[in-house]
């Protein structure tokens, strides 16, 4: 790709035309009764929304989720965020683009996630702790290692989930370092299962969006309910199984963030702050992506429209 998007926003938008990720694709009525698209597009560089206002069927045939699509028209600023106006689609050959400009993809191959993974469980004092993280694991069938952790908002590449919470467990043996009153073992594998959810809550593995019971239940329910029927069938301590259902239900923190209830055990309160440490720092990391040292990055909404300068 000659031209990343970020740069046309970078250079104040106007008149665009170049092949684009189609993430999702949504219907909607105008005030007139006319008919609207609203696409979430995407290359490497970063995610913009999209109107089209003028709506054919042969758009529609065009415009499918997971599809690489050319876009011609004109990105503009919109409350405060880049918005795209589409004047026309194209179908465009797979010869005519690289899929590297699309996809971020995990820092680690598959074998070395499994690897290390299967390492970090290894220090789990508690056998049975140790078996329910593997036996969760593999109930997901291989989509622990291969399922991205966000549709959009972080790690969400292949191996996402698996990566994000590699590096969550990493962060959390170093807080279990300083703090002995922790209990390592809770806090480890909480760390690798709060988000097996996902695999059942995403519907592939690039491009993903989410499965009817990922919109039904959300990852949250579906997680605890996969700890749990794992617990039951190894017959593991109850106390046990509660307390690492708990972190499972509690991660997201807060109530108006998603969680049933609020976290109750040191552990648990840690994940959570773990996983929102990791979670923001990928987000910096794609958002400071392509931006020169002591620069400005894009506002991101995510931050409450802030721009952050890159220092390293």
């Amino acid at each position: 790709m000659s031209k990343l998007l970020k740069e046309y926003v970078n250079e104040g938008g106007g008149y665009f035309s170049s092949p684009l990720l189609v993430r999702s694709v949504d219907k909607g009525v105008a005030s007139n009764g006319s008919n609207y698209l609203t696409v979430r597009l995407s290359d490497i560089s970063m995610q913009i929304v999209a109107k089209k206002w003028t709506v054919s069927e042969e758009d529609l045939q065009i415009l499918q989720p997971n599809t690489i699509v050319k876009i011609i028209g004109n990105i503009f600023e919109y409350r405060n965020s880049p918005q795209l106006k589409i004047e026309k689609v194209e179908h465009i050959d797979k010869s005519e683009y690289d899929l590297s400009d699309f996809y971020y993809t995990c820092p680690m191959k598959e074998d070395e996630l499994k690897k290390e993974v299967e390492s970090i469980i290894e220090t789990i004092e508690d056998e049975e702790i140790a078996t329910l993280v593997k036996k969760v694991i593999e109930a997901t069938e291989g989509k622990y290692f291969t399922y991205p952790a966000a549709v959009s908002i972080h790690h969400s590449y292949k191996g996402g989930i698996a990566y994000h919470s590699l590096c969550m467990a990493k962060l959390a043996d170093k807080v279990a370092e300083l703090y002995p009153q922790v209990n390592r073992d809770y806090l480890i594998a909480g760390c690798l299962i709060h988000d097996v959810g996902k695999t059942v809550e995403m519907n592939g593995v690039v491009a993903t969006n989410y499965s009817d019971i990922g919109n039904l239940e959300g990852h949250i329910s579906i997680g605890a309910h996969i700890v749990s029927k794992v617990g039951d069938e190894i017959h593991i301590d109850e106390r046990k199984l509660a307390y690492l259902v708990h972190i499972v239900l509690s991660h997201h923190g807060e109530y108006e963030y998603g969680s049933p209830v609020l976290p109750k055990t040191t552990e648990a309160l840690l994940v959570h702050s773990i996983d929102e440490m990791d979670s923001r720092l990928n987000i910096l990391e794609q958002l400071l992506n392509n931006v020169e040292n002591d620069s400005l990055s894009l506002k991101s909404p995510l931050f409450n429209n802030r721009a952050f300068f890159r220092t390293k």
